[in-house]
């Protein structure tokens, strides 16, 4: 039997039609892969996220593991930190239009938390959401202050009696 010309047509253009359909299905699969297989964030990072009303300054300066990293917040206040490999870690946050304080967190890897603040008054106004959030509320709540450059100084059974005081102190704050 010999095919008409109509029904060649017709199935050259199906082909390639077909070939069309199949070759954006291989790119979209491929496309999504990609986008997968590189997401900047894995499970175990620390994302941090800002959100600074009256923001007087655009820059939060946080300090982990003896690595500075530098937040800067667009025009409405916001800004975010991913923080790679970070199996649990103290950070000092310090707000930049206002020097006279310092924050603590607690982070951990995997954990999001949200630092709320008024940039009028960063550290009293500083809120945070989050599965840490009361480990950095009490934080931020205690301060243990070390002995002066003077006792280090003193003879022995006073520098003693110094750091037993201060011992006493924090049992005390664990306690609370």
């Amino acid at each position: 039997t010999v095919a008409s010309p109509e029904s060649l047509m017709w199935n050259i253009k199906k082909g390639f039609i077909d070939l069309f359909y199949m070759k954006n299905l291989i790119s979209v699969f491929f496309a999504a892969m990609l986008a997968i297989g590189c997401s900047s964030v894995k499970s175990g990072d620390v994302m941090v996220f800002f959100d600074v009303s009256d923001a007087g300054s655009k820059e939060i300066v946080l300090i982990c593991n003896n690595e500075m990293k530098t937040v800067m917040l667009d025009d409405n206040g916001h800004g975010e930190l991913v923080l790679l490999d970070v199996e649990a870690a103290y950070a000092t946050l310090y707000y930049m239009g206002d020097m006279s304080d310092v924050a603590m967190l607690y982070l951990e890897g995997g954990d999001r938390l949200k630092v709320t603040s008024d940039g009028k008054d960063f550290y009293k106004s500083m809120v945070c959401e989050g599965e840490k959030a009361p480990v950095v509320e009490y934080l931020n709540t205690v301060r243990l202050t070390a002995l002066s450059d003077e006792d280090y100084v003193l003879p022995f059974d006073e520098y003693k009696k110094k750091v037993d005081a201060k011992e006493a102190e924090a049992l005390k704050l664990m306690k609370a």
